[in-house]
């Protein structure tokens, strides 16, 4: 203070204390039915989790992003927090062993998924489906694997065995109707339409990857041409074979249902 002539002054310190450093890591990825330990670091006062509690570290098994407050012996405080996501492990299924003849070719479908990478052990293929046929292999049983990863890291796999075979007879007889499915893929509503050039009987069905039967209709008479209307709307998008067969002949055709 100045008042002319007399003066007065005073002065204060003032410290800064640096913050605690408290880091929890990167985001964490875990597969179900694992936990996860975050550890906030030793040497703090105080810890606070976002659950309340006041340990040094937090175990956690579910989605969800935690944090924790530490505070050090300055009374300074801090705050980390990070993602974890518990992934789930896919689940995959190619469908039953099959039989086809040895120039048909049939689709895999390994199932879709958000972070999912596919490997098979054909051809080292990284791709969802792929496409099968004797090429390579010859007639006979052919065993195929596909091993999907959630994250890179919570893998399932399956394996189907298909048998190639001769159809040199069969394939006289499928000249003698023309078969076609339309429109594939589909949303649901298709036509599968047959014309035959005799008369025949014929059974109709539709299984889905599992090999449950979604649709059948049995000994439809052909004696001209024949259109069946089918709603498959009611099932869940993927891969369905449509078989026709009866005591000479089996043919089978896949249908996508998207």
């Amino acid at each position: 203070m100045d008042d002319g002539s007399n003066v007065a002054s005073d002065e204060v310190t003032v410290t800064v204390y640096p913050l605690p450093e408290v880091s929890l890591g990167d985001d964490v990825v875990i597969c179900s039915g694992e936990e996860h330990t975050f550890d906030a670091g030793a040497g703090f006062v105080s810890y606070l989790w976002q659950d309340g509690s006041d340990g040094q570290s937090f175990t956690a098994d579910a989605t969800g992003i935690y944090w924790v407050e530490v505070t050090n012996e300055n009374d300074c405080f801090k705050r980390d927090s990070v993602m974890l996501t518990v992934a789930e492990y896919p689940v995959v299924n190619l469908g039953p062993d099959t039989t086809i003849c040895a120039h048909m070719e049939m689709m895999l479908d390994a199932g879709a998924g958000e972070n999912y990478s596919y490997l098979w052990s054909v051809e080292g293929a990284t791709s969802q489906e792929i496409l099968v046929d004797s090429a390579g292999t010859g007639l006979g049983e052919t065993m195929i694997w596909v091993e999907v990863s959630n994250y890179g890291m919570c893998a399932s796999s399956d394996t189907i065995n298909i048998s190639f075979k001769d159809c040199t007879s069969i394939d006289e007889y499928l000249s003698n109707v023309d078969i076609s499915v339309y429109p594939n893929p589909t949303a649901g509503e298709f036509s599968l339409k047959l014309n035959p050039k005799k008369d025949m009987h014929l059974n109709i069905s539709i299984i889905n990857q599992l090999g449950e039967v979604v649709y059948s209709k049995k000994q439809i008479h052909l004696r001209g041409e024949y259109t069946e209307n089918i709603n498959l709307s009611e099932f869940a998008n993927g891969l369905y074979t449509i078989i026709l067969d009866n005591d000479e002949y089996r043919w089978t055709k896949h249908l996508i249902l998207k």
